[in-house]
C-alpha cells in the first residue's frame, strides 16, 4: 500500500389537561408519545481508535475544520508535539493522543484540522462499521448512488467518495491499479480512509 501518503435530543412534550382523575391529577393524552429515559442515547467518550465513529468530515468529536484549541478540548489530541526524524524535525500542531493509533491528522499552519486518517483495519468505522477491509462491492451496497463513480486517487491508485454537504468521506483502493480494475473486481477492499471539508480527499500521505 503507497500511503506515503447523534447525540439524539429528547422532546418531552407537555401532557394537556384534557381532563381529571378525582385526585386533580392530569390525565395524559392517550395520542401524545411519552418518550422513557431509557430512549435517550448517550454518546459514549472515545478511548481508542476503534471508538471512533467515521462521517464524512469527521472520526467521533474531531471535525475537520476544527481549531487548535476546539481539538484539544474535545480530550483527544496533544498540541505542539516536537518531533525528530531521519529526514526531518518540527512540530506538529496537533497530534492523537497515545491512546489513538493508526489515525493521523493534518493541519494548516494556524493548526486547524484539515483531514484525517487511517489505514488500520482496527481503527475507525462508519456506524454500520465501514472502513479499511470493506470490499467496494460492500460500499456500494451500503451508500447506493451516494458513492461516487471510482477515480483516480494520490500515486495512481483508485478512490471513491461519499459527500454531505461541504463535507466529504474518502475510500482509497490501494491494490487496484487502474479504475477500469476497480470497476471489474468489486472485491477490492479499502485500504485507507480520509475525511476532509471542501475539497474531497486527496487519499495519499506525504512527508514527516
Amino acid at each position: 500500500m503507497k500511503l506515503s501518503p447523534a447525540v439524539a435530543a429528547a422532546v418531552l412534550m407537555l401532557l394537556p389537561l384534557t381532563a381529571c382523575t378525582g385526585d386533580d391529577e392530569p390525565t395524559p393524552d392517550p395520542t401524545t408519545p411519552v418518550p422513557s429515559s431509557s430512549s435517550t442515547p448517550t454518546e459514549s467518550v472515545p478511548t481508542a481508535s476503534s471508538d471512533l465513529v467515521v462521517a464524512p468530515g469527521r472520526f467521533g468529536p474531531a471535525e475537520v475544520g476544527m481549531t487548535q484549541d476546539e481539538a484539544v478540548d474535545t480530550g483527544l489530541f496533544d498540541a505542539d508535539v516536537k518531533f525528530q526524524g531521519e529526514a526531518c524535525e518540527g512540530v506538529h500542531p496537533l497530534q492523537w493522543k497515545k491512546a489513538f493509533t493508526g489515525v493521523d491528522v493534518l493541519t494548516d499552519e494556524s493548526g486547524t484540522i484539515v483531514s484525517l486518517g487511517t489505514a488500520e483495519s482496527d481503527g475507525p468505522r462508519t456506524e454500520v462499521g465501514f472502513g479499511v477491509g470493506t470490499t467496494f462491492d460492500e460500499l456500494i451496497e451500503g451508500y447506493g448512488e451516494q458513492l461516487s463513480e471510482p477515480e483516480e486517487a494520490g500515486y495512481g491508485q483508485v478512490g471513491t467518495y461519499v459527500q454531505d454537504g461541504d463535507d466529504w468521506l474518502g475510500f482509497l483502493f490501494g491494490d487496484a491499479e487502474s479504475v477500469q480494475q476497480l470497476g471489474n473486481d468489486h472485491g477490492l477492499q479499502v485500504t485507507f480512509v480520509e475525511v476532509t471539508q471542501g475539497e474531497k480527499p486527496a487519499l495519499m500521505r506525504d512527508g514527516c
